[in-house]
């Protein structure tokens, strides 16, 4: 079987993490080259592309791939993947466009009906959940997490308070991510929508499979 070729488009380095953890778990027995799309790395607009990075960079790329006018199988850029993953926070719904800097929207809408955490804070504080059992309730839209995380011994914080504003620390992110890899067969038990994703990734799996 040849590589399945991934496609990610995320808000930022954490989220990237926990997807190709669990991408790693998932295709332990097969091989994948997985592809960031968005955000763009570079050298300008503070080290991510023209789109930038977050919830407003993934509004923006997708928006670019829209407006390009064709349907995603048909897409120059995009048709030489095999999936293709837009990951985005649901604690968006709590945003306006206006704080992405986005004036001009097309719907004036959010894509999510309820705040919940960011999806690498969710993961992480699974891991404490395997010895309180505690904070694995409602664990997905529990939005006190990132204050749990930021509380922990230095040695094993995963999250920054700096002036009141909660800063990820992409470094410890990456030295867990093969515990994350290791431990998702216990994460998809706790949290539905990581299930819903693993499960949807294997069907996509076996769809490529059927066809080769």
């Amino acid at each position: 079987m040849s590589d399945y070729k991934i496609g990610i488009v995320v808000e930022g380095p954490t989220d990237r993490i926990i997807i190709e953890s669990a991408l790693n778990h998932i295709f332990q027995d097969q091989s994948y080259t997985m592809i960031q799309l968005q955000p763009e790395q570079s050298f300008n607009h503070g080290g991510f592309g023209a789109t930038g990075s977050g919830w407003g960079g993934v509004y923006r790329w997708c928006r670019q791939v829209v407006d390009m006018g064709f349907d995603i199988s048909e897409n120059p850029s995009l048709k030489r993947f095999d999936i293709i993953i837009i990951h985005l926070d649901a604690d968006v719904s709590e945003k306006k466009y206006s704080d992405a800097n986005i004036f001009d929207p097309i719907n004036d809408d959010l894509p999510c009906v309820l705040p919940c955490p960011p999806a690498s804070n969710t993961t992480k504080k699974l891991e404490y959940g395997q010895n309180d059992n505690n904070i694995l309730v409602e664990i997905e839209c529990n939005a006190d997490i990132e204050n749990y995380l930021a509380q922990k011994p230095a040695r094993e914080r995963f999250i920054r308070n700096r002036k009141g504003k909660m800063r990820k620390i992409t470094k410890r992110y990456a030295e867990y991510s093969g515990q994350i890899t290791k431990k998702w067969n216990f994460i998809i038990e706790q949290c539905s929508q990581a299930k819903e994703f693993n499960d949807r990734i294997i069907d996509l799996k076996l769809s490529k499979q059927e066809i080769a």
